[in-house]
């Protein structure tokens, strides 16, 4: 593995996909991440908000100029 794909392998991702030609692939979270997560319900969906772009490997989606889009 060269050290420039070191941030591409994780322990799990998914492709979930939206139709024929629409995805989008997720990592699961680091533990860095999801540490301040809690029972407050409300709190925790602020946290994943924050998170869940940074989890976003990959997707089908592009920008209006027809750039790859990112995560956020």
């Amino acid at each position: 593995m060269l050290l420039s794909e070191i941030n591409q392998k994780f322990v799990f991702k998914t492709k979930i996909e939206l139709d024929e030609n629409t995805f989008i692939e997720l990592r699961e979270p680091k533990q860095s991440e999801i540490i301040n997560l809690s029972d407050d319900g409300n709190k925790n969906l602020e946290m994943l908000s924050k998170i869940f772009p940074a989890c976003v490997v990959d997707s089908s989606f592009t920008k209006e100029n027809g750039d790859k889009a990112s995560g956020e």
